[in-house]
């Protein structure tokens, strides 16, 4: 009996060290220090530029911004490598025309002997509230670490051009521009990008070009930590997530795009501040980069591939990689193992053909049902008992790793029992054969759509069969001898090493919203795993089933304790200020769902609730709203310049102007008109603006991004008998007027304005009729 008992501790050990393994193996390096030789990367001397980069949020059009890009340039100037500003305005047709206003940052450090040319860019700018320490400040804090560490080593070869974009989160407007106007797009030979959808965690590179057959091998030898793997690749394909490196894409450029996605919650926030930013994920970014300047950068590399590669962590390091068509044969050689199984076991009685279907009913009803239990149970727990989880934008909660382990905990609860049950019905071969047969249909149907994302099932599924077929037999009879336990355990070893990382990166990636994705990888692993399960429960499973039961409580009590508000894990609200200067009014909205203890002493205990009109940020939005008092910004000019008929058509310039802040402007053109052409500032909108939208300019509107304290001038062309136009120009300043929120209290310490939209500042609105300002003009 105490043989036996060891025995089980060392199955339960080799499941814990392998889970761990494969935790371990991809985890972010460790973070040098400022003492770190100066050719090698240092997250210390990086976190340096991030603090100068991130005190204050600085997206286009503020004071802020315009310090930001000094910086870089100060900083580039000092590394020796030129540095000059691409400017101009860049549009995308997105419901309407978008306009920023960017300011990209160039610079060159040229190779001795250039055959080849990398580029390496991430973005500037910030998200309107956010600071940005990790998007993008921690990538444009690697790139200028790591041209310092190349220039203090041995020259590179071929050309490093450097790319800072400029309105990434406007519309990657900044890359756009550059993509479509500057001829140094000819000379890129390779991409390497940095991004950040969260503060922490392993930069994985999620993303390359299609036909990667000739660059993840060299991706694979040049990086020290790589995390990296096909299926995000697969998936990034098909979703509608853009980064600047999408820009670049249909020019058929390869690239490799890097992101770390942990601490999702600080992500476009407030909370994307430099004490939020883990400096070993910064290292791991670092890393990933200088491997690959100093590869890429000595060599006269070939990237052109007509195909792409599968590729995956290697549980010794490194990348496993082989070609994509390789998928549908190991699939098939996986079904015809599969198929042989079913024989030898017919064969031998330990299988029966109604019994394995009795199997394959059973697992796929658990499936369904756990992805059930974990869809309406996390809905249920967000939406009766903590409500407050509806004040976060991101559809997250600050404790989402307290319910990743209530749920695994908990579908063990039910599961395992489950399992064993239908076991003593069907016996254990019957209920694996059942197993397999699910996760075989599952993978020919991953096979047939993402081939290069099968090997999430594949190579699990493949080593479980083998060790299944050696040891049947003793899985029939329970008799489960040491050399059969190591023979099952080995073929489990893929699935454990790989598993357990999805099932917390799935997580992350798709929130707890869709922690049901999750939760069935989860359940794919305990099907495969169950026979080694099943062996450890054997002989105390009210004693197991009670750990895991009173684990499940725990961790519930852990989420809810963790639920609450704070300074660090701040609540999302929205307060605006908006006025009308055509009627005078002004009024406080909120596109809050309820006020809270703050918003409420601006909208009073019941505000109005319904669509309001007429401000295009807000519209077919259900605001809350108020009347509050009305402040001074009537400087507001919308000025005739010029009136010229040609035949049929009318050309208008109109000269906007105002005098109070202002970060961004939208211009909407009503009326029985049909708007042939805008110019703004001069330009075209129809050159060179690509087009995110099926419609061509939906209700004529324009929103240009800039410092709007400076004027700028609008020309329309409209047919000559269009009538009744209006001009609505509405102008959007991030900050609260000061003069009315002395009479008000400021937000509370743990709370924070929604990331995403416009949540928090002033908005003024004035319309003037076309006709108006021509006959205006015409008696003067």
């Amino acid at each position: 009996m105490r043989t036996e008992w060891i025995k089980k501790v060392a199955v339960a050990l080799f499941i814990f060290v392998s889970i761990w393994w494969g935790l371990y193996i991809t985890s972010p390096p460790t973070p040098k220090s400022t003492g770190a030789p100066s050719t090698e990367f240092s997250a210390e001397r990086a976190f340096e530029h991030v603090k100068k980069i991130s005190p204050k949020p600085h997206m286009v059009g503020t004071a802020e911004h315009d310090s930001v890009k000094q910086y870089i340039l100060n900083e580039l100037e000092k590394l020796g490598v030129n540095p000059r500003i691409e400017s101009g305005i860049s549009t995308v047709n997105f419901r309407g025309y978008r306009a920023v206003e960017t300011q990209n940052i160039i610079a060159r450090l040229e190779g001795t002997d250039s055959e080849r040319t990398i580029m390496l860019m991430a973005h500037y700018d910030s998200a309107i509230y956010a600071p940005g320490a990790a998007d993008d400040g921690s990538g444009v804090a690697a790139i200028l670490e790591v041209i310092r560490a190349v220039k203090a080593g041995n020259p590179l070869k071929n050309d490093l051009l450097v790319l800072f974009t400029d309105g990434e989160e406007l519309g990657l407007m900044g890359a756009r521009r550059f993509a479509s106007t500057n001829p140094l797009l000819k000379e890129i030979d390779l991409i390497l990008n940095l991004e950040a959808r969260g503060s922490s965690g392993r930069s994985v590179m999620f993303e390359t070009n299609a036909g990667n057959a000739k660059l993840i091998p060299l991706f694979a030898e040049a990086t020290s930590h790589p995390v990296a793997n096909s299926l995000t690749y697969s998936i990034y394909k098909i979703l509608p997530n853009d980064t600047d490196f999408s820009v670049f894409k249909p020019h058929g450029i390869q690239g490799l795009n890097f992101a770390f996605i942990e601490g999702f919650l600080n992500y476009h926030t407030m909370q994307d501040i430099p004490e939020n930013l883990s400096l070993a994920s910064l290292q791991h970014h670092g890393e990933n980069l200088i491997g690959n300047v100093r590869l890429f950068g000595n060599q006269n590399f070939n990237l052109a591939a007509d195909s792409d590669l599968v590729y995956f962590n290697s549980p010794v390091g490194g990348l496993i990689y082989y070609p994509e068509s390789w998928s549908h044969y190991l699939t098939g050689f996986t079904v015809l193992l599969f198929i042989l199984i079913l024989f030898v076991g017919y064969r031998h009685r330990w299988l029966t053909v109604s019994k394995v279907f009795w199997g394959f009913i059973s697992y796929l009803g658990i499936l369904i049902f756990s992805a059930l239990i974990t869809w309406y149970g996390w809905h249920l727990l967000e939406q009766y008992l903590f409500p407050k989880y509806q004040w976060i934008q991101h559809g997250e909660t600050y404790a989402y790793q307290w319910y990743l382990w209530f749920f695994i905990s908990l579908l063990a609860v039910i599961t395992i029992p489950t399992f064993r049950w239908i076991k003593y019905k069907i016996n254990i071969n019957n209920l694996l054969a059942g197993i397999y047969l699910t996760t075989i249909v599952l993978l020919i149907t991953l096979t047939l759509y993402l081939p290069a994302a099968n090997y999430l099932l594949l190579w699990p599924i493949l080593f479980g069969l083998l060790g299944w077929i050696l040891t049947a037999n003793q899985l029939y009879t329970e008799k489960l001898d040491t050399r059969s336990l190591l023979i099952l355990a080995t073929s489990q070893f893929m699935l454990l090493f790989m598993i357990p990382f999805y099932i917390k990166f799935v997580q992350i990636t798709l929130t707890t919203q869709l922690l049901a994705a999750s939760m069935l990888l989860y359940l794919f692993m305990l099907g495969l795993l169950y026979p080694l399960i099943d062996y450890i429960v054997r002989g105390a499973p009210q004693r197991i089933y009670s750990m895991l039961g009173v684990l499940s409580i725990a961790c519930f009590i852990g989420a809810a304790l963790n639920s609450d508000f704070s300074p660090t894990q701040k609540k999302q609200n929205s307060l605006i200020y908006a006025h009308n200067l055509d009627t005078g009014k002004s009024y406080w909205l909120s596109t809050d769902h309820a006020t809270d203890e703050w918003t409420s002493e601006f909208l009073g205990p019941n505000p109005s609730d319904s669509t309001f009109s007429g401000f295009p940020a807000l519209e077919d939005e259900s605001l809350l709203y108020s009347p509050a008092p009305s402040i001074d910004i009537s400087s507001t000019q919308i000025d005739l310049v010029s009136n010229h008929i040609n035949d049929s058509l009318r050309t208008v310039t109109l000269r906007f102007g105002h005098s109070h802040p202002a970060n961004m402007v939208s211009i909407t053109f009503s009326g029985d008109n049909q708007i042939q052409e805008i110019q703004l500032d001069g330009q075209s909108l129809g050159e060179n603006t690509q087009s995110t939208d099926t419609q061509y300019l939906r209700g004529s509107e324009l929103t240009f991004f800039r410092n709007s304290e400076s004027s700028f001038t609008l020309q329309v062309t409209i047919p000559v008998q269009s009538s009744n136009m209006q001009v609505r120009t509405t102008y959007y300043s991030l900050s609260l007027p000061p003069s009315i929120l002395q009479s008000y209290p400021q937000r509370a310490s743990y709370m924070m304005p929604k990331p995403r939209g416009f949540s928090s500042g002033t908005m003024w609105i004035k319309t003037v009729s076309l006709e108006e300002l021509i006959r205006d003009k015409g008696n003067k």
